[in-house]
């Protein structure tokens, strides 16, 4: 189904805090449907600790994405954004407190698993000095 203003989703999980933190240069990656920290390589999400001066980052593996401006974003508004200005293939995205991001899920992953796809709402709230990262994760299933 096309994602669009009239689609009309239904909340999957809400407000979920998760801690992401790994050492330098190194990789963790995150299933945004359960949500699911440290799972194996197939994944929705990279996140990437800090490497030499290069900060932190969260890189779409498996799903689409887009960046916002505020985490008031209704599943319809992440619709538009990821329509309008999707982050391109192998983009990487500087993890920093207030950083937003709409991302669908993967639909193969989702057919695989006999789950639905989702919309998530990611917003990182914390980075600590040691590195550690809080996101606080939202979805809503995204009608088959």
């Amino acid at each position: 189904m096309p994602l669009n203003p009239q689609t009309q989703y239904t909340v999957a999980y809400e407000k979920q805090e998760l801690r992401l933190l790994t050492g330098s240069c190194s990789y963790m990656y995150i299933d945004l449907d359960e949500p699911r920290v440290g799972v194996s390589s197939t994944s929705d999400l990279r996140f990437q600790g800090s490497c030499s001066s290069n900060p932190s980052t969260l890189r779409v593996d498996e799903a689409t994405a887009a960046t916002a401006e505020t985490a008031t974003l209704t599943p319809q508004d992440c619709a538009e954004r990821i329509r309008t200005g999707p982050l391109g293939e192998d983009a990487s995205v500087p993890v920093r407190q207030g950083v937003v991001m709409c991302i669908v899920t993967s639909r193969t992953e989702a057919q695989t698993q006999g789950i639905s796809q989702k919309m998530v709402l990611l917003e990182v709230r914390a980075v600590g000095s040691d590195g550690t990262v809080n996101v606080m994760v939202t979805a809503w299933h995204i009608p088959k």
